[in-house]
């Protein structure tokens, strides 16, 4: 049996038809399209209330704006409440080239591996100003096409040393304004492709990782820490400090 609720938010309007028989819930939610990197489009949901740990989300096309499903390559909520993950499977069915994904400002705590499987050919991952506390070591194991994955102003303690391990075309990590205290030797061990690390802004007094093997990095962001406030940038125009990624390194085994 299923019982049907209807949501009313700002002006967009959730459907929500809760199984009784396994509590689950699911919500038919509207996007806004804007449109993207001039030929593509992005939908944005704003909003939206999810306290099950087990929802769904519908997508319902009622825009006003004509827009080719295949185009929509990102998705956002932002401005919500959604303490748990969603299951976005619904939406990567209609959005077959779907390639970002992010979760911004909506009070994000848990995390599911189950629920990164249907979205493992993202390239860009942005979970960034919520609240999460504690990252599931296997996580992110399913999102190997993963290039970007920002995790900024939460209040992350660790980062486990295998948290990346299968991120092999990983080239920005950004986990700035968190509480990390230590960064493991093994942490970047099979991200060589890694460019941007930035990490400033934490509370970091151990740095057991050697940057010099990492052989396509531009910047790593390390200041306003405990043990190092300092950056290492090798961009030719967006740099006002430079010195070599061998410098850098010193300083990191000198005061970490």
């Amino acid at each position: 049996m299923k019982i049907l609720f209807k949501l009313v938010f700002f002006g967009f309007v959730f459907f929500s038809f809760v199984n009784a028989d396994e509590s689950e819930e699911i919500f038919e939610v509207e996007c806004e399209f804007f449109e993207y990197k001039n030929i593509s489009y992005h939908c944005e949901i704003r909003n939206l209330e999810i306290s099950a740990r087990n929802s769904k989300l519908i997508f319902q096309n009622s825009s006003k704006k004509s827009v080719a499903l295949e185009k929509v390559v990102s998705i956002g909520i932002v401005d919500s409440n959604v303490p748990f993950l969603p299951n976005f499977s619904d939406f990567v069915q209609k959005f077959p080239n779907l390639e970002e994904f992010s979760i911004q400002l909506s009070n994000l705590k848990y995390l599911e591996r189950s629920k990164f499987l249907i979205l493992k050919n993202l390239k860009i991952l942005v979970l960034s100003d919520n609240e999460i506390k504690k990252l599931p070591d296997n996580i992110f194991d399913d999102l190997e096409d993963l290039e970007f994955l920002s995790l900024d102003s939460n209040k992350i303690t660790e980062l486990n040393e295998n948290l990346l391990k299968n991120l092999k075309n990983l080239k920005g990590f950004f986990a700035c304004c968190n509480e990390i205290e230590v960064l493991h030797s093994n942490l970047f061990e099979n991200n060589q492709k890694l460019q941007d690390v930035i990490l400033f802004g934490n509370k970091i007094k151990k740095i057991q990782i050697d940057f010099e093997k990492l052989k396509e990095i531009k910047q790593i962001w390390l200041n306003y820490n405990v043990c190092i406030d300092e950056y290492f940038c090798d961009y030719e125009n967006d740099c006002k400090k430079k010195f070599s990624v061998e410098k850098f390194q010193e300083i990191v085994r000198k005061n970490c």
